[in-house]
């Protein structure tokens, strides 16, 4: 009797977690087009047809077309007569439009720069937050403030945990 109730209750389980998991597959599924990759260079040829494109420690080169948004963290982005009908966003990267290449939303370098050839267009605005100062103020300032402020915190404690001075000149107190 223990191993049938065991048994039904194994595969009811099992029902519930395939009927959980079934609409998950199927949205998985018609996003194909998207691609992430971290740490390895993402490449459209003429030939691919690509959604989303996300790339983390690593750049994103395009030939062919889009249809999504471009993001590259950490990494540039290289449009080769390439087109992307989103946003092209490069933080900490370079983000270059060479040839008649096509953005359809915004270009947005941070930290970086946006090089782009007299044919390249861009839909919406073009962006380019570039240079060492920008760096200093997005990614040094905040390590800078982060660290003085944890030394802060160990000089209260160690402060907190000294036994009392007595004032210079002050008169001890004889004990008992």
């Amino acid at each position: 009797m223990f191993s049938m109730t065991r048994s039904l209750l194994l595969t009811v389980a099992l029902a519930v977690a395939l009927i959980i998991l079934l609409p998950a597959n199927v949205f998985a599924r018609t996003h194909t087009l998207d691609r992430v990759q971290f740490g390895s260079n993402i490449y459209v040829d003429s030939t691919d047809a690509t959604g989303d494109l996300v790339c983390i420690a690593c750049s994103i080169h395009v030939r062919g077309k889009t249809a999504g948004d471009a993001v590259a963290i950490a990494g540039s982005i290289v449009l080769e007569s390439g087109e992307v009908d989103g946003d092209a966003v490069a933080i900490g990267g370079q983000l270059k439009l060479r040839g008649a290449s096509h953005v359809g939303g915004d270009a947005v370098s941070l930290i970086g720069g946006v090089l782009r050839d007299s044919d390249a267009t861009v839909g919406g605005e073009m962006v380019s937050l570039g240079g060492p100062l920008w760096f200093l103020l997005i990614v040094v300032a905040p390590c800078v403030l982060l660290a003085a402020f944890i030394a802060l915190i160990v000089w209260l404690f160690q402060k907190l945990r000294q036994p009392a001075q007595p004032y210079p000149g002050a008169v001890p107190t004889p004990r008992v």
